[in-house]
Formats: structure tokens, C-alpha cells, sequence
């Protein structure tokens, strides 16, 4: 699997979290950081996040005794590429326009509809 099919089966999961939190620790973080970093997260919830990434090969696959988590060369290079493109590309263009478009639903809630509006032909 490549970085780019490892990344759409992460986003937006504990591992990702968890991959991000380690790589911001400086690419070896404990376990009650990857926790900390999941939203809503357990000791478990970190625990399968790690281990995740040692399946992925994004990190080392011999957990340490401290209950450490040390990324790979490869974990490190998909996180940066990560947060790369939260600050300047896909990423962020998608949080921008779910932004734009909670905005406009919550200034009118009234034109809030699922689908296309109908087009009402004359004499239709």
C-alpha cells in the first residue's frame, strides 16, 4: 500500500491523530500522547492507534517497554505531508468549504435542502 492509500484509509481516525501527535512530538511520543490527541480517546483507543501505525509500517514494529511509539522514515514522510496539506492544500480547501457552507446553513436554515433545487418549467 502507498502513502496516498494509507493516508485516505487514516484521515480522520485515532491513527491519524496518533500519527500526527507522535510526529509533533518530535517522531517518538508515549502513549498518553497519542491518547491526549484523540478526541474523545482511552488508553485502548491508543493502544490500537499504535499499533496501527506498526501495521501500516509507520512505526516501529518492536513497541518499547515505556510504551513508547517511534515513527518510521515512512511515518514521519506522511506526516509532514499531512500537515503540509493542512496549511496549503486538499486538506485545507475542505475545511474551508464545509466553513463556508455551516456559515450559510446557519445564516439561513430555511435553504437548507439535500440535492439540487427542481426546476419548475412553464406549463410543467
Amino acid at each position: 500500500m502507498n502513502n496516498d492509500e494509507i493516508r485516505a484509509q487514516i484521515r480522520g481516525t485515532a491513527t491519524e491523530a496518533g500519527l500526527l501527535a507522535t510526529f509533533d512530538a518530535g517522531g517518538q511520543a508515549h502513549l498518553s500522547t497519542i491518547e491526549t490527541a484523540i478526541s474523545g480517546g482511552n488508553a485502548f483507543d491508543a493502544s490500537e492507534a499504535a499499533q496501527t501505525l506498526r501495521d501500516l509500517g509507520l512505526a516501529e514494529q518492536s513497541p518499547s517497554l515505556a510504551g513508547k511509539v517511534t515513527l518510521t522514515h515512512n511515518g514521519r514522510m506522511l506526516a509532514q505531508k499531512i500537515r503540509q496539506s493542512r496549511l496549503n492544500g486538499p486538506e485545507r480547501w475542505d475545511a474551508v468549504e464545509r466553513a463556508i457552507i455551516a456559515d450559510l446553513i446557519e445564516r439561513h436554515p430555511q435553504r437548507q435542502r439535500l440535492g439540487r433545487p427542481q426546476r419548475r418549467w412553464p406549463g410543467g
